[in-house]
């Protein structure tokens, strides 16, 4: 359990038009009642009552940092906040999400005893409604130590792009200057393999402690030519900082599978959430014009990945096949979170 000794947690929620949701967020976050709680919730800009209500809801607590921005991207938020955090750890929560009460209890020991880069744990994916829709428990390793974290996470395995499911040490963060990249989306898909390219150990907790809310408004879900733009723009500036740390030649085969993997994800979202045929063919279309695509069409291994990536790798030459197949599988309830 936690005592006066607990070290001090930096909590950051980039907020951007989210008064609907933002009060559950909140209430979450101060309901783990953890001693040594820093929450720190940066504004981006928002047009609606969002800063009202952390203004509202957060009045009086000494605990808490209330920043601003100019609309910038969710990337650029948390580098913000960053600047002003001063926990040993720092967790990132996205604003329309909510923490499980014993977060902070179960996490923060582990840390602690074995001295760890960041902490993995699981989260779900809920509706409106409270209902879950989908889970993601890692449950294949306890722990992973050297390049073998860099090696899973760039395909997905077990450390998930997401940054919201993880906790990480202050130091190691500022020791690599580690941030995200200030785009406009797919931020995760970069942050997710720097991190991991310089950990040396990570650990993981089979148990769900974060709620994603499912709604129509988030940016993969409001999904377009933009999105697919973001992701092939923080994939190239992979590549680069792969290449300035001199890793790149050692792990040329792994990227090109990595990357394959993420554009083929992306074109399955955008198969099912593009607004229309001709948003997602032409999306597509552009994505088909990248050289490391063109590669990957040119040795036609498709990286190496899984069946259902491998198809929609193929299958872009043919949009209206892949709105249809990403239709097929939401029918039987497979659909990309």
């Amino acid at each position: 359990m936690l005592n006066a000794q607990s070290p001090r947690v930096s909590v950051i929620v980039p907020v951007y038009n989210m008064a609907a949701y933002l009060e559950a967020c909140l209430d979450s976050i101060i309901a783990t009642q953890y001693p040594h709680l820093e929450l720190i919730v940066i504004d981006d800009g928002s047009t609606d009552e969002s800063l009202s209500v952390c203004r509202r809801k957060l009045a009086g607590r000494s605990d808490v940092k209330i920043l601003s921005q100019i609309n910038a991207g969710q990337g650029a938020a948390r580098n913000n906040a960053l600047k002003h955090a001063s926990g040993k750890y720092v967790l990132f929560v996205d604003s329309d999400d909510t923490l499980d009460a014993e977060l902070f209890n179960k996490i923060v020991p582990l840390m602690e005893q074995r001295d760890y880069d960041f902490v993995n744990f699981g989260l779900d994916f809920i509706e409106v409604g409270g209902e879950v829709r989908h889970s993601i428990v890692p449950q294949r390793y306890p722990e992973l130590r050297g390049r073998a974290i860099f090696e899973h996470a760039m395909m997905g395995e077990e450390i998930l792009s997401s940054p919201v499911n993880k906790l990480y040490s202050r130091e190691f963060l500022e020791t690599h200057n580690i941030r995200f990249p200030e785009t406009r989306g797919c931020e995760d898909i970069y942050f997710s393999r720097v991190l991991s390219l310089h950990a040396s150990s990570t650990a993981f907790v089979p148990e769900v402690f974060y709620h994603a809310l499912v709604r129509q408004g988030s940016t993969t879900r409001n999904a377009g030519g933009a999105l697919l733009a973001a992701g092939m723009e923080v994939l190239r500036m992979e590549r680069a900082y792969f290449q300035e740390n001199g890793v790149y030649d050692e792990y040329q085969a792994l990227y090109q599978r990595h990357y394959a993997k993420e554009i083929a994800y992306l074109f399955y979202v955008l198969a099912y959430r593009a607004r229309d045929l001709q948003v997602f063919a032409n999306a597509v279309k552009q994505a088909r014009t990248d050289p490391e695509f063109q590669r990957l069409c040119v040795s036609g291994a498709w990286g190496g990945v899984g069946l259902k990536y491998r198809f929609f790798l193929w299958g872009s030459r043919f949009p209206r096949l892949l709105r249809i197949t990403a239709s097929a599988l939401a029918l039987l309830n497979v659909k990309p979170y």
